[in-house]
């Protein structure tokens, strides 16, 4: 968002040491988006979708099991080991809550994971981003290194529609 303009300074510290080798992190076009969701696999899309809806990690994503879904009367995502340390609670909207039941019913307690692959299968750190890179390519989205669409991207740009509607950063 700082590189976009759309905050003047960010406001969160990264330590001394990781200053310099910092990342370039883009949010993901609309189109890019929009291509995947067309015609990437079911189990991409959903993924792809919640990440949007939610802005979680890719990790958080990947490790989310139904006992930290709560769809009662306020829809959260009880999370009991963050990044930053602590739990951490994520309030859903009434569309995520309502699109999470769906998934529950349809899902029958086949698995306890939310997100699972293709085989049934849960996701994890290496087929997730592979999986992503192989539509991606093969729509003509990824074009190379530098401009590589990731999940990491959703991510930012769930940040950065907040952002433009005016969303506070705190």
């Amino acid at each position: 968002a700082e590189d976009e303009q759309l905050i003047e300074r960010c406001p969160y510290r990264r330590p001394k040491g990781r200053r310099q080798k910092r990342k370039v992190r883009r949010p993901a076009q609309t189109w890019e988006y929009v291509t995947l969701m067309r015609f990437g696999s079911k189990p991409l899309r959903r993924a792809l979708f919640f990440l949007r809806r939610v802005g979680l990690r890719t990790k958080e994503m990947r490790e989310l099991r139904w006992a930290d879904v709560d769809l009662g009367e306020t829809p959260h995502i009880a999370l009991k080991k963050s990044k930053t340390g602590g739990p951490r609670k994520i309030g859903l909207d009434k569309a995520t809550a309502n699109w999470l039941r769906a998934l529950k019913r349809n899902q029958r307690g086949v698995s306890e994971v939310v997100f699972v692959n293709c085989y049934g299968t849960p996701w994890d750190r290496h087929t997730f981003a592979r999986h992503l890179r192989r539509y991606a390519k093969r729509l003509g989205i990824d074009d190379g290194a530098a401009e590589r669409v990731s999940a990491y991207c959703i991510r930012h740009t769930y940040v950065c529609d907040g952002i433009e509607a005016g969303v506070t950063t705190r």
